[in-house]
């Protein structure tokens, strides 16, 4: 008798799983990378697989909310992604970025307008070299006949965060900052705080209330922080303004510049969103931008086409106001 109740309990397991792959026909499941289509059609290992990415609300989320994937998605039809209801972020040239449940992966591969959904891989931090004599302070001393301090440009840094009330990058009178936002993509958003607009996941702290918590600590409501500390290294480097040392003497290339800080979960789909971010600041304040990434991965292509490359190609291309630095 108990063998009979297992093998029945063994076929009716089969038959649900069966059904449950069938709920994409062979179009479907092709326009999704193996990982996702394990992911989206065979629900006893998606947990097994782990998520691709953090959820996007990780603290909100219950254990038993379905996990989040962020994915490259290829567009066949362009337009008709832009104009759909799914959530999908353009970051390039016929290339969109997304955070779906598995059920989210469903809906998107049976779209015809969908080329191919990949999986972002996931990144790391990467700046170990010390920084060589680039002879940057006849550059900001006027050597060459002007000094060149960035004043009129904006350093983007995607990185691990940013030490936000760091005396390098306020300004002369201590309590004003040079950050003009800062994106946190790993927070959720709680009362009185937003997600940067068009985008939807994260915190966005403004330059307004960053220097309301510099000016009152004790009351700050800024909760992003740099644990790590490679974000304000980082950071430093590029647009430290010196005010930590003695007479400027550990400024950086462009102590004068203004900074767009994002915090990012070193995925794939949160970079390439970082650099969009940064694009729309910039076109906010009407600046140019340059955006410094000092991260890496293994695998995958080194040759520019990887979705990650094309949305840098995408970022640089816009008015040839923007610049990469990885």
């Amino acid at each position: 008798m108990a063998a009979h109740v297992g093998l029945l309990l063994l076929l009716s397991l089969g038959v649900a799983g069966a059904g449950y792959a069938q709920s994409l026909d062979s179009d479907a499941r092709g326009r999704l990378s193996p990982r996702l289509e394990a992911v989206a059609t065979e629900p006893t290992t998606a947990r097994a697989l782990g998520p691709l990415l953090s959820p996007v609300s990780r603290g909100a989320r219950s254990d038993a909310a379905p996990p989040r994937y962020g994915v490259f998605v290829h567009a066949r039809d362009a337009e008709a992604l832009r104009a759909s209801d799914r959530p999908l972020h353009p970051v390039g040239d016929a290339l969109f970025t997304a955070r779906l449940t598995p059920a989210g992966l469903r809906r998107v591969a049976r779209m015809e307008s969908v080329e191919y959904v990949e999986a972002a891989r996931r990144y790391a931090p990467l700046n170990d070299l010390v920084r060589a004599a680039t002879g940057a302070h006849a550059l900001q001393d006027g050597t060459l006949g002007r000094a060149y301090t960035g004043d009129d440009v904006l350093a983007c840094v995607v990185d691990t965060g940013i030490d936000w009330a760091h005396p390098d990058f306020r300004g002369d009178d201590g309590t004003s900052t040079r950050i003009r936002a800062l994106w946190d993509q790993t927070l959720t958003p709680r009362s009185g705080e937003e997600s940067p607009a068009g985008i939807g996941y994260g915190v966005e702290y403004t330059r307004r209330a960053l220097e309301q918590a510099l000016e009152a600590p004790a009351r700050s409501a800024v909760r992003s922080t740099d644990a790590e500390g490679h974000g304000t290294h980082v950071a430093a480097t590029i647009a430290g303004g010196g005010r930590a040392g003695t007479a400027g003497a550990h400024r950086g290339m462009a102590p004068e510049a203004g900074i767009v800080a994002v915090k990012t979960d070193f995925t794939g789909v949160g970079i390439a969103d970082g650099l969009r971010y940064c694009r729309s600041v910039a076109e906010r304040a009407d600046r140019p931008v340059v955006a410094n990434l000092s991260l890496g991965a293994l695998r995958g292509p080194h040759d520019g086409t990887s979705p990650l490359a094309r949305a840098v190609d995408a970022f640089t291309d816009v008015a040839h106001r923007h610049g990469v630095l990885d």
